[in-house]
């Protein structure tokens, strides 16, 4: 079901990531209702796979019924592109790397226009104009473009953080918003998106195993630097950005007493396990899911986060005994002044 302007970005960008691109471009106008533009240079789709790509229940992610509990793609339910069809004016041109010519698809409120050859470079290029335009009170539901765009804005946004190897690029009637061109790193991408005076701050933790074929990664901003919500606590599980309460207490858990009551970190996590262990299927946006014995898992979660917050601040407060006391200075320092008791001289040493 297309909710928003948002629901139709966040299916377009993952069908991008899925087709191996590298290079994402986000174009939308009046918060995407009357346009919503998204290009890519993916492995693109030959005729056969664009006529299907709009037909209902239709789709190349699932080839067994048990693939359904073992997924490791992000779009799988074969719904989306037909429901957003059914809503808006739709233009696809598709070309696969292997052909030399690509194809066009129109529709109109789920009607199909026109199907042709055309010249296309490989990749996708995929146009939503005039969203609800057949649905007035759905229209009617949405809020100002402002606001619509912002929420495109902040998923680009934090796409572009767990994808540092894609570049993003983001416009919104026709002004830049985001290029993340020679930002490689999610170090770089985070001081990018939410402020540069982060970059400094960010505690890297290495890929983890936290079980049999279960890895955590990280980058956790110091808690020098926190926010009144919980909008820059990122969280990626195989690829997929998705909101998890579980998550979200866990992180928490880990900056106990580093930070006030009522503060909240900025974060990315990422985990990466089998897809038999995740249940993609309990929203029908996909961005909540659930984790197959995270029971299990939360204390090595927290144990790690925790270990590398604690031996940031330790290195960041520590100094050397030098600092204190100079060695040249010690003996002298121990001395009694003259006339006076022998004072205690106390030196701090940290091994």
């Amino acid at each position: 079901m297309v909710e928003r302007p948002l629901s139709v970005v966040k299916e377009l960008l993952e069908n991008s990531l899925d087709a191996g691109a590298d290079f994402i471009e986000i174009e939308i106008r009046d918060g995407g209702v009357g346009l919503i533009r998204v290009k890519d240079n993916g492995h693109g789709m030959d005729e056969a796979d664009l006529k299907l790509a709009f037909e209902r229940h239709a789709t190349s992610k699932i080839r067994e019924f048990q693939d359904l509990y073992q997924l490791h793609t992000f779009g799988f339910r074969g719904e989306a592109l037909p429901s957003i069809a059914a809503v808006s004016q739709v233009e696809m041109t598709s070309c696969t790397r292997e052909e030399a010519v690509g194809h066009k698809i129109r529709i109109d409120g789920g009607s199909f226009l026109e199907f042709s050859e055309t010249a296309s470079t490989p990749g996708t290029v995929m146009e939503v104009k005039n969203l609800f335009y057949n649905i007035p009170a759905r229209r009617k539901f949405l809020k100002s473009s402002s606001y619509e765009a912002g929420l495109i804005g902040d998923l680009v946004s934090k796409y572009a953080i767990g994808h540092p190897a894609v570049r993003f690029r983001y416009v919104s009637n026709g002004q830049l918003q985001l290029d993340t061109a020679g930002l490689n790193t999610a170090e770089q991408r985070m001081a990018y998106v939410y402020g540069s005076n982060l970059e400094k701050l960010i505690v890297p933790v290495q890929k983890t195993e936290i079980g049999a074929g279960r890895f955590l990664e990280a980058w956790l901003v110091r808690e020098e630097i926190t926010r009144n919500n919980r909008g820059q606590e990122v969280f990626f599980v195989n690829g997929r950005l998705v909101k998890s309460a579980e998550l979200s207490h866990t992180l928490e858990e880990s900056y106990y007493t580093l930070i006030a009551k009522g503060r909240f970190p900025v974060a990315l996590l990422k985990l990466t396990m089998p897809g038999s262990e995740l249940d993609v299927n309990i929203h029908p946006a996909k961005t909540e899911i659930k984790i197959n014995g995270y029971e299990q898992l939360k204390p090595k979660i927290v144990e790690v986060l925790k270990d590398a917050l604690w031996e940031a601040n330790i290195t960041k407060n520590a100094f050397l005994p030098e600092t204190i006391a100079p060695a040249a200075h010690r003996e002298e320092a121990q001395k009694p002044l003259s006339g006076d008791k022998k004072q205690p001289v106390y030196l701090v040493s940290m091994r």
